[in-house]
């Protein structure tokens, strides 16, 4: 079967060799740059297989198209653990500026101080001598010595208190208490010689 070939210049059928084109009178060079060759089949009408000729690149343009539609349908692995992640974190994020302004609220009796009465019983006028300590808000410690006789009730403010009184006298009971709104807290008595009371809050 004879080879044709398409005139680069007009594009219609010449045959091998055929110089100049016998259409539009271009010179071909056969030798450096020869036209595109194509068999028509046989029986075929010559501008059949010509329209067949070019429209073959065209359905290789085609397919690219649908490979890149199918490829933006197809959603990424990676962004779904991206996202999910993001969530997390967020979640977190926002649990964490909770527990942290929650902790930025400290109870008014933390800022303000409990009012706590120190009462001293016992052998009526025994005496005594000692200190109590408060702490304050803040973290301060107070402290103060004294010098008294049963019974009698000292109030200080603060977040705890601790007591150490001590019997001036052989004989007699010494009886420290701790109270809160009216409760006694914590408690300690002595009966001993110059016997030593020790009482706190914790």
């Amino acid at each position: 079967m004879q080879q044709w070939y398409k005139c680069p210049q007009c594009g219609k059928d010449i045959q091998y060799a055929t110089n100049p084109c016998p259409h539009c009178k271009w010179t071909l060079d056969w030798r450096q740059q020869p036209p595109s060759v194509y068999m028509p089949p046989p029986g075929a009408p010559q501008q059949q297989a010509s329209q067949a000729h070019i429209e073959a690149p065209q359905q290789q343009v085609v397919q690219p198209a649908t490979n890149l539609q199918s490829t933006k349908k197809t959603t990424n692995p990676l962004v779904i653990i991206l996202a999910v992640i993001g969530g997390i974190v967020l979640l977190f994020g926002t649990c964490a500026i909770c527990v942290s302004n929650s902790a930025k609220s400290p109870l008014p009796s933390v800022l303000s101080g409990t009012e706590f009465q120190i009462k001293v019983s016992g052998t009526a006028g025994l005496p005594f001598s000692g200190s109590y300590m408060v702490m304050q808000p803040g973290g301060q410690n107070t402290s103060k010595s004294v010098d008294g006789v049963v019974p009698v009730t000292y109030s200080v403010t603060g977040n705890m208190v601790s007591v150490a009184f001590q019997k001036k006298i052989e004989i007699g009971t010494l009886k420290v208490e701790i109270l809160r709104g009216g409760t006694v807290v914590n408690s300690s008595d002595t009966t001993a010689a110059y016997g030593l009371v020790s009482v706190a809050t914790y």
